[in-house]
């Protein structure tokens, strides 16, 4: 299952919640550049998505905010130059975020 989204607090949610980032690219097709994070998973992706626009969401603050910075860097990084960076998140951070390693590649695809 694939879920993409142009929201960066929904990406954070479902990043922080453990949903695999499996790309992230630039639309150049809007008025304006804009991030599109596309996710893979199992039906986990369903529930976190009801989850987010439910109101019902609930996450480690933490944890949500190192993710936020996470994907707001790439965002970032993309909409300047539309490089390729890939980034190896193999490594537990500081105060016990993200607690579970895992290795998260962004790859930019001009459309």
């Amino acid at each position: 299952m694939h879920l993409t989204t142009t929201d960066l607090y929904e990406s954070s949610f479902l990043h922080c919640r453990g949903a695999k980032l499996a790309r992230a690219w630039v639309d150049r097709g809007r008025r304006r550049k804009t991030v599109v994070f596309l996710f893979e998973g199992n039906g986990q992706l369903t529930e976190l998505q009801t989850e987010y626009h439910t109101g019902k969401a609930t996450v480690n603050l933490t944890e949500y905010r190192a993710s936020l910075e996470e994907l707001k860097e790439t965002m970032f990084e993309l909409i300047r130059g539309n490089e390729r960076p890939t980034k190896n998140k193999n490594q537990n951070r500081q105060g016990g975020v993200c607690h579970d390693s895992r290795t998260v590649q962004y790859q930019a695809v001009n459309h």
